[in-house]
């Protein structure tokens, strides 16, 4: 429907689908505003009404059944063809829907690279699952393996409590025994503590007899025997160290007071000599020290070194 709303320039139009016969005269007629006659195509049932082109395609192609909008331009194109130059090129423009090779093959390439990447993906979680499977096995052995050990671990820590029985019943044969011997014992104590007390006061009788008799010089003596035993038991000790340590040493035996000194003196040269000697074996540890850290350093990072390329 053309119409003007300025009496220079273009005319407007709007666009009207309807399911049903319609007449110029009946329904289109203008009564002085083309809005009245808007507003009564609006209330008309099965009539759709459209200010643009697009919607009303839309409309006419659903109505008609027409999927294509090649078919709809085609169709057209012969309403309002008047002549025809070139009926190839009427062909392929308005016959023949364009197909756009170039996208299908790159959606071809790019569907190829989809399929190649998943193949490799494929391929890829065979190899994996063939190094897992043997680990899933091992694994699998290993809990089969803990559950019996776990198993066999259940039933020695139940030995314990039989042995234990067992253990406390011996136990408790060998307590009535040994409260037996004890009984005995008891008895066999009673009359040695008798024999003691008798012991003792002949000892009493016999001390105060020696004491009576001079025996108070003996004691005496037998002190002194004692601590002179104790005393020359110290420097014979002594005297063993001390050959021990000169044979040790490469050092004669001290047979006399001047050999003593000799070896006195002897061992001040050999502290001497042993003093410098720790010296230079500290010296030598502290080079030998100086030089494991740096080997230690050296391995660190040598190690640190092969963790990153093991896990490149």
């Amino acid at each position: 429907m053309f119409h003007f709303r300025d009496r220079e320039g273009q005319p407007t139009r709007f666009y009207v689908v309807a399911a049903r016969a319609m007449s110029i005269a009946e329904h289109f007629r203008v009564d002085g505003d083309i809005n009245a006659l808007k507003r009564r195509l609006r209330k008309e049932t099965r009539v759709e009404l459209h200010d643009t082109f697009q919607p009303y395609r839309a409309a006419f192609s659903r109505l008609f059944g027409i999927e294509s909008e090649q078919a709809l331009d085609l169709f057209h194109q012969t309403v309002s063809m008047k002549s025809v130059g070139d009926l190839t090129q009427f062909v392929r423009t308005h016959m023949l829907e364009a197909f756009d090779i170039e996208s299908r093959i790159e959606q071809m390439l790019t569907h190829f690279d989809d399929l190649e990447r998943a193949h490799a993906v494929v391929v890829k979680a065979k190899a994996q699952i063939g190094l897992l499977t043997p680990l899933v096995e091992d694994c699998d052995r290993h809990v089969q393996l803990a559950e019996g050990a776990a198993e066999l671990r259940a039933n020695r820590d139940a030995l314990h409590g039989f042995f234990d029985g067992l253990k406390a019943g011996l136990l408790e044969k060998r307590a009535a025994s040994l409260e037996e011997d004890a009984t005995r014992l008891a008895a066999r104590l009673e009359t040695a503590e008798g024999r003691v007390l008798s012991a003792r006061g002949q000892r009493d009788g016999l001390k105060q007899a020696i004491a009576e008799n001079g025996g108070d010089h003996i004691e005496a003596l037998a002190r002194e025997i004692a601590t002179r035993s104790i005393e020359r038991d110290r420097r014979r000790r002594q005297a063993e160290d001390y050959d021990r340590l000169a044979l040790a040493l490469e050092l004669p035996g001290p047979l006399d007071a001047d050999q003593f000194a000799d070896n006195f003196n002897a061992l001040a040269r050999i502290c001497e000599e042993e003093a410098a000697r720790r010296a230079e074996l500290d010296n030598a540890r502290t080079d030998a020290q100086v030089a494991f850290r740096q080997v230690r350093d050296e391995h660190a990072k040598l190690e640190v070194e092969i963790k990153s390329l093991e896990g490149r």
